[in-house]
């Protein structure tokens, strides 16, 4: 009980309710087992195993396990949370005893632990559509996935180093949350690619960090790899939705619990769009791809992650088209306030409004060469004009809003609509709407995703 209050009080909540509600399972589980039996004569009793009850007890059990792991990832993850925080205090406490030269060459010293590769085979690297990643090979034939940090071709030696050690910074980063969060059962299964490491391709003014990709990508994959944004742009949704919408709830759900284990290991990510999502095909022979079901995702765009601790520089690209998913303060060259995870969580409430219209915010001017990325009159709708004209960030917030209570309740539900709002407004201290429209009882920010996740497995379609 005494690790138990340790926990937060918002936490304490959700484990009570997956607890009760494994309990409610267990119960129908164990009538629905019973009535599978008769008696004949005084002890004996013989199995009445219809297909359809044999059906009914396998989808209770199967609920029973999902939910099982749900309450054990749950409390390795904030346990995580809760031991890397420590060690962040401790590290503070250390800093604080050395003399500020010291501290100095501590915060530009970082440990090189992600592995230095050879550079991919060049005719290898193909593009992703949507996405400024590639796919390259390695020398042994395997597919990786590699994302490149570029420097001027005039650039001096000390940019060069700069860009060099941003890259390893962001390697080495990668490969300790690998580390931390690989120790949980059930995380890591592809919502965050595990980093190889990084090489260095100065001949082409870049470097580059390399993840690994799951089977069957990493071998001769037979279905393309799309990104989010690339799914929102197919041609075939013209045609009209043909995946269920329970799959766009799921996706949602491992987009969530992909960024829940990024800040368990206390790291911002601070680059989340749908160009920065992959989604996966199923893997099996006989299933089908898109668009009869959406496959499950992965993170990726880490060049501008940070640890959660370090302070932020509160530079931006100021791009309009990366700018639409960030929180009202973080927006333009210069931004107003330091980034924190709740501005993580600002950026998922964006993506969750595409996710639930399937459509995205931006689309292709076609008629300009090279393309120009223009706002989408599809997804705005009625409000595409005022959105065209409006310029101000908070009013954007506004829009998205208007969305959230107005067109996607009739999507896919007021649930989703509410999660959609609770992270709209979380930076504001709007959070406790997800729980129960009032409470909000100062759960650290950790917490605050816990309950978009949670909400997002409550609901079915």
């Amino acid at each position: 009980m005494d690790s138990l209050s340790k926990l937060g009080p918002s936490l304490q909540k959700i484990l009570v309710r997956v607890l009760l509600h494994l309990h409610t399972l267990l119960s129908e589980f164990k009538s629905e087992l019973e009535s599978c039996y008769e008696k004949d004569g005084e002890d004996v009793k013989r199995w009445k195993f219809a297909l359809i009850r044999k059906r009914g007890l396998d989808r209770y059990q199967k609920q029973i396990d999902d939910w099982s792991e749900r309450l054990t990832r749950r409390l390795l993850l904030r346990g995580l949370a809760m031991n890397v925080e420590a060690e962040a205090q401790a590290r503070a406490e250390r800093q604080e005893k050395k003399t500020p030269e010291v501290q100095i060459q501590a915060r530009q010293t970082i440990p090189a632990i992600a592995a230095l590769l050879p550079t991919p085979q060049e005719h290898s690297i193909k593009s992703i559509g949507g996405s400024s990643a590639f796919l390259a090979s390695l020398s042994d034939g395997t597919v990786v996935l590699v994302e490149y940090k570029y420097f001027g071709k005039d650039a001096s030696v000390k940019e060069k180093m700069f860009t060099k050690r941003s890259v390893r910074d962001i390697a080495t980063m990668l490969c300790e949350a690998n580390a931390r969060i690989g120790r949980i059962p059930g995380t890591g299964a592809g919502g965050i690619l595990k980093c190889l490491g990084y090489f260095e391709d100065e001949a082409r003014f870049r470097y580059g960090v390399v993840s690994q990709l799951p089977s069957p990508w990493s071998g001769a994959p037979q279905r393309p790899l799309r990104s989010l944004r690339d799914l929102l742009w197919s041609p075939e949704n013209a045609k009209g939705s043909r995946h269920n919408l329970n799959d766009r709830v799921a996706l949602a759900r491992s987009i969530a619990s992909a960024v829940l284990e990024i800040h368990a290991a206390h790291f911002v990510h601070k680059s989340i769009r749908p160009s920065n999502i992959l989604v996966f095909d199923p893997d099996t022979p006989d299933s089908k791809g898109y668009p009869y079901a959406i496959g499950r995702p992965a993170v990726i765009g880490f060049e501008q992650t940070r640890p959660d601790w370090e302070e932020s520089e509160r530079l931006s690209s100021g791009v309009w088209e990366e700018d639409i998913y960030r929180h009202p303060d973080r927006q333009g060259l210069k931004s107003r306030v330091p980034y924190s995870i709740l501005h993580d969580i600002y950026s998922l409430g964006v993506v969750f409004i595409e996710i639930a219209l399937w459509r995205s915010a931006v689309s292709h001017d076609r008629q300009r060469d090279p393309p120009l990325l223009v706002h989408n009159r599809q997804f705005w709708g009625s409000l595409y004009t005022t959105r065209c004209q409006e310029q101000d960030p908070a009013k954007t917030k506004a829009l998205y809003q208007k969305l959230a209570r107005s067109v996607i309740p009739q999507t896919i539900g007021g649930r989703f609509a509410s999660v959609i709002e609770a992270c709209l407004t979380c930076v504001e201290g709007g959070f406790g709407e997800v729980e129960d429209g009032r409470d909000n009882d100062g759960a650290d920010e950790v917490a605050y995703l816990e309950k978009v996740v949670e909400s997002l497995e409550a609901i079915c379609l």
